[in-house]
């Protein structure tokens, strides 16, 4: 704490870049504006995780300019160390040919989706919202914090996943909001009991809701003990990693595509699989960033 004798006004965490962690060191000066920090900030105004991950992470990128609109799947890389995959929830609709309601594939999908949860940190977005549906931001990424499936009076089988806002904002006006007409469905005292789960910022959508109104989730790959990647698919330990760094140098190794005539001179790979394997290939490339004089 603050006044701990012991405090030195400095914290060290890790963050995970291109294959190996690496420790960074901040001090505890947070840029304000008239007294209020500039950038992110917890909800309460005495604690301060959040700007000094956010610090650290700017130093490592080289400014809090660089962090402006990132990927959820690179932060839950350089966070965990672990890969990440992005899920279409549209293509799976398209690919059906039914529009109204979801498809097989997509039930699977979110069925998936409730085997992950306690392994995994998930996260959703929208890419473009329709018509009336602006609150709930485009681009913006949220946070599946939970999926609950249940049986509505009739029998039925309902699938709920709870959404997090990390603004903090009421942004959900569903059926499923508190009040809506989709709590009729189930009993009284089951309501009460979801509804008292929500945290500032969390709101409760039925599956056909999420598959409709969201446009894809990102899953971060799970992470044992002993540091090795589990299997999004199969829940196999991937224990045997390799680390193959290249570069596309102009003039010896950046081919370009096909249609050019020096395309094979380009990095090659070759893997041989000497029995039924299951394979995860992540590429990682270093970002340009501008020197500024």
């Amino acid at each position: 704490g603050w006044s701990d004798q012991k405090y030195q006004g400095f914290f060290t965490c890790r963050i995970w870049q291109f294959g190996h962690w690496e420790e960074v060191t901040i001090d505890d000066r947070l840029p304000c504006l008239a007294g209020r920090l500039c950038f992110s900030r917890c909800q309460r105004e005495d604690v301060f995780w959040l700007p000094l991950l956010e610090k650290a992470y700017a130093k490592v990128h080289g400014s809090y300019e660089h962090l402006w609109a990132g990927q959820v799947a690179d932060a839950l890389v350089d966070l965990t160390g672990s890969l990440a995959e992005r899920w279409s929830l549209k293509d799976v609709t398209k690919a059906s040919g039914q529009q109204d309601r979801p498809s097989g594939g997509e039930h699977r999908t979110c069925r998936q989706l409730l085997h992950l949860k306690d392994r995994c940190l998930i996260s959703c977005s929208v890419l473009s919202p329709r018509a009336g549906a602006r609150e709930l931001g485009e681009f913006h990424a949220f946070i599946i914090s939970d999926l609950q499936e249940l049986r509505s009076q009739t029998g039925q089988g309902i699938l709920l996943l709870r959404i997090h806002n990390p603004w903090g904002r009421r942004c959900w006006q569903g059926l499923w909001r508190e009040g809506g007409e989709g709590w009729n469905q189930v009993e009284p005292a089951k309501e009460s009991e979801l509804l008292a789960q929500l945290q500032e910022g969390e709101f409760w959508v039925e599956e056909e809701e999420f598959l409709r109104e969201f446009d894809e989730v990102t899953i971060g790959y799970p992470v044992t003990e002993a540091g090795h990647l589990q299997s999004l698919h199969t829940e196999r330990v991937l224990c045997h990693t390799r680390t193959l760094p290249g570069a596309w140098v102009t003039g010896q190794s950046a081919g370009g595509c096909r249609n050019n005539s020096c395309f094979p001179c380009n990095p090659k790979f070759w893997l041989r699989l000497l029995e039924p394997s299951e394979v995860c290939v992540a590429v990682l490339q270093r970002p340009r960033r501008r020197l500024v004089g």
